[in-house]
């Protein structure tokens, strides 16, 4: 197996026929074939069914394309690592960001440190945070700015800063008790909004009250919570500064308090075992000099 057998199964699985990836990666479809046709044989497995149409792959199809793309991907960062050594502090850093924290980490850290490190670019990779520890994981990004809670880790982190989670909608939702703080126990009935982070939390504290929530969503994203909310299906529980991004006074916005109020950490984590190109170690430096 090689890189290049690797490079033409992704692309015929990408393209769903021989004749697209053929076009796609600028080659006749017989050689093309031939490269499939090899691959099989050596791993000794069907990596397709060939329709009269498109190809469907195998269930070790589906395995060898996951792995694949993390090879070339593996790869594709190795020779950009020694492209960034050769040419000294410049380079790319390849950066996860939970959604919710994009304008945090803009406003407090890149514009500062490219104002630093003008030849140092980035490349972003929005997703949740439970995708970006597994690219983490997988040397797929270099570092990642996400939100608490989150699956313990054996990552590197530096806590950046501590906000409250609040209830957030429009304030017939709220009860007439509910003033400039708003206990849990209050929102036994009000249709909630949860950002899945918070889902085992809540839940928990719930059964501790003795309380069913009345959960109307689940998703993976602040800003969908946000918009929920805003059409006014119900209370969405967020990050305090995901509810201050909204200018409307017809919406109420307060902190939630359990046993205690609850906060949300922001916190970039670096992986511990990956290779730091020179990029990444002044950025791992700055982040350590800015935090304190």
């Amino acid at each position: 197996m090689n890189l290049k057998h690797l490079e033409y199964f992704i692309a015929v699985v990408q393209e769903g026929t021989i004749s697209a990836a053929a076009k796609r990666l600028h080659i006749s479809q017989p050689p093309l074939s031939t490269a499939i046709h090899q691959l099989e044989q050596e791993l000794k497995t069907t990596l397709f069914y060939r329709g009269s149409r498109q190809i469907t792959l195998t269930e070790s199809g589906r395995f060898l394309y996951q792995r694949a793309c993390t090879i070339l991907d593996f790869c594709n960062q190795t020779c950009q690592t020694i492209e960034d050594l050769s040419r000294g502090l410049s380079g790319t850093l390849k950066i996860g960001l939970a959604s919710s924290v994009h304008d945090f980490f803009l406003d407090e850290y890149a514009l500062s440190f490219h104002e630093k490190y003008p030849d140092i670019y980035f490349e972003l990779t929005e997703a949740t945070t439970y995708e970006l520890l597994e690219m983490l994981d997988s040397n797929t990004i270099e570092a990642a700015f996400v939100r608490t809670p989150f699956p313990s880790t054996e990552f590197d982190f530096i806590r950046l800063c501590s906000e409250p989670i609040v209830a957030f909608g429009y304030e017939h939702f709220f009860p007439e008790q509910a003033k400039d703080t708003l206990k849990l126990s209050m929102l036994s009935n009000a249709p909630l909004i949860l950002y899945r982070r918070w889902l085992t939390v809540l839940k928990k504290e719930f059964q501790r009250l003795s309380m069913t929530p009345n959960i109307l969503c689940i998703n993976d994203d602040a800003r969908t919570t946000v918009q929920w909310a805003m059409k006014g299906m119900g209370i969405g529980i967020i990050p305090k500064s995901a509810a201050d991004s909204v200018k409307s006074t017809k919406m109420k916005s307060l902190a939630l308090f359990t046993k205690k109020q609850l906060s949300s950490d922001i916190i970039c984590i670096f992986s511990t075992a990956q290779y730091r190109s020179n990029a990444l170690q002044q950025f791992y430096d700055f982040m350590h000099t800015k935090s304190r």
